[in-house]
């Protein structure tokens, strides 16, 4: 899996992860547990981070870009592990809302 380095790159790291994130969600559902597998797949890719600012490391997406990318991201994610989608949603607008407050 390569690390995402701009917005381009998201629909490439979603294919990447698919699979593994899909196949990961039958047990997280049926165990009740948290994914923490997959958490560690998509801060791999840098999925947990694509609302970060670019001049703080993150992929262009939200504050300084695309909110339907981040849309498209969680909706695609949602498809494969709610449970993950949910995680990730809720780090990137936490992110997204740091970068707008943040100053260098």
């Amino acid at each position: 899996m390569r690390r995402i380095q701009n917005v381009n790159d998201l629909d490439q790291a979603l294919s990447d992860v698919a699979p593994v994130i899909k196949e990961r969600a039958i047990e997280v559902d049926a165990r009740g547990t948290f994914p923490h597998e997959n958490l560690a797949t998509l801060r791999q890719t840098g999925l947990l981070g694509i609302c970060l600012p670019r001049k703080f490391g993150g992929a262009g997406v939200g504050p300084d870009g695309d909110y339907a990318k981040f849309f498209e991201v969680n909706d695609r994610m949602g498809a494969l592990c709610s449970s993950t989608a949910q995680i990730l949603f809720v780090q990137n607008a936490s992110l997204a809302t740091l970068g707008l407050m943040a100053t260098d």
